[in-house]
């Protein structure tokens, strides 16, 4: 067997380099910003959280909390100009946390909603029991695939998760009770006596109206239709995808800026 040589090496062939960094500091009127002047600078976004576009431009990162509590998700502190004043933010790098982002998932889930609302009263909602607990429907192509019960203090929900077969497309919504017992009267037999079957679909057909007109429009046009929720959920499901693509996008663009050192 071969044994290949350690060459060792001698001190006399080693020498340290020194090498230059350059180093990127923020000054004001010559003389470098220190933390105290930092901190003193106003707070505000640099991503705007219901549009996603930038309120500015960035200068460069600072890595230091100005607060003795920051925040407990990933984010970035940058130093960024808004017209002829400096302002400092922090940037999430989840735009799912961020409030323009729940306030459009809050949207597509409230169209889902009323779409199987609607969908109760004009065609029904058919479930097929699968054990004790969860339910299969097929509703235009979407699947629900888990189920469960929710209580608050006003009313008993059933939360749905949707998944389209077709597009992989997903949502997930909570339906009120009503609905859910609208469909197992029409679905299972022995849900309710026969004898009171017709009087407790009325009943239940009256509470799911009650609940659906309070449930927003899809649009503009006056028309709720089923058509018009599945559309509008998908026209919010791209705002999303849109959202969160420029937040990403700008946060790559500030991740790459130079770091700004700041002067103890």
């Amino acid at each position: 067997m071969t044994q290949t040589a350690v060459r060792a090496i001698s001190t006399r062939d080693a020498v340290l380099k020194t090498v230059t960094v350059d180093i990127r500091c923020l000054t004001l009127n010559g003389k470098q910003v220190t933390l105290s002047v930092f901190r003193q600078l106003q707070h505000e976004d640099l991503i705007d959280e219901q549009t996603a576009n930038l309120t500015g431009t960035p200068w460069g990162r600072v890595n230091y909390c100005p607060t003795t509590k920051c925040y407990e998700e990933p984010h970035i502190h940058v130093v960024f100009q808004k017209g002829s004043e400096l302002r400092r933010s922090v940037v999430l790098n989840n735009p799912l946390e961020s409030q323009g982002f729940k306030k459009l998932s809050y949207a597509s889930k409230q169209y889902a909603q009323a779409y199987l609302t609607l969908r109760s009263l004009t065609e029904g909602l058919k479930f097929q029991e699968q054990d004790s607990h969860r339910y299969h429907s097929c509703l235009y192509g979407w699947d629900v695939w888990e189920h469960k019960w929710r209580e608050d203090s006003r009313i008993a929900f059933s939360f749905y998760k949707l998944r389209n077969s077709d597009t992989g497309e997903q949502y997930e919504v909570f339906i009120p009770a009503s609905v859910h017992t609208l469909a197992k009267i029409g679905a299972d037999p022995s849900y309710v006596p026969e004898d009171d079957k017709e009087s407790a679909t009325a009943a239940m057909r009256e509470a799911v109206s009650r609940e659906f007109a309070e449930m927003p429009d899809p649009d503009d046009s006056g028309e709720r239709t089923l058509a018009r929720y599945v559309a509008a959920m998908k026209r919010t499901e791209e705002l999303m995808d849109d959202y969160v693509f420029r937040w990403r996008q700008h946060c790559q663009e500030i991740k790459s800026l130079d770091q700004l050192f700041i002067a103890v």
